[in-house]
Parts: C-alpha cells; structure tokens; sequence
C-alpha cells in the first residue's frame, strides 16, 4: 500500500515537474522575441487602427516616440497606455512634450 502511494506521488511530482518545464520554454521563447530590436511598424501593428491614427510614431535614439494628435481623454489614454506598458513602455511626463516611448 505504502509503495501504490509513493508511486502516485512519484508521479504527481513528475508531472509538476514537466508542466513547469514546458512553463519554462513558453517564457525563453517569449523573450526571445522580446530582445529582438522592434521598429514603428512592428509597434504601430499593436494598436487597433483607430488608436494608432489618433498617434504618431517616430524613431528617436534607441526607442520609437508615441505622441498623440489630438486630444486623448482619459478612456483613450489609459487604452494606449495599458499597450504601451505591454510593450515594456513608458510614459514620458514633459508638459506639452509628453509623449510615450518604447525600446526597440
């Protein structure tokens, strides 16, 4: 009886262990992806197309520069900025030179 539950338990910690390699890999892979150098094309394509016309996109030293055209509001601007922290972003506060920036 006492080797029917190690057996069981043996195999528990086994399937543990392969779910957290798999885990593992899922995460490596997904940062792969995140070392490569991004452009405005690739960072301009993470917004819905209506968010992405009401900004502009510019390449600066090492990060691609979000600045709006208009007005946001608060809705909107919380919408960009829950991408643009997605994107490992920030928000850049300078007054009328505001703007969001993302590493490429």
């Amino acid at each position: 009886m006492n080797e029917d539950i190690t057996a069981k338990m043996l195999e528990a910690i086994a399937e543990t262990f392969e779910a957290m390699a798999k885990r593992l890999r899922e995460i490596a892979e997904a940062n792969r992806g995140l070392k490569k150098a991004r452009g405005i094309e690739e960072i301009r394509k993470a917004f819905p197309q209506d968010l992405a016309n009401m900004l502009t996109f510019e390449n600066s030293e090492g990060f691609v520069v979000i600045r709006p055209r208009q007005y946001l509001g608060s809705e909107t601007f919380s919408k960009i900025g829950a991408i643009v922290k997605g994107l490992q972003g920030e928000y850049i506060s300078q007054g009328k030179s505001s703007h969001f920036r993302i590493k490429k």
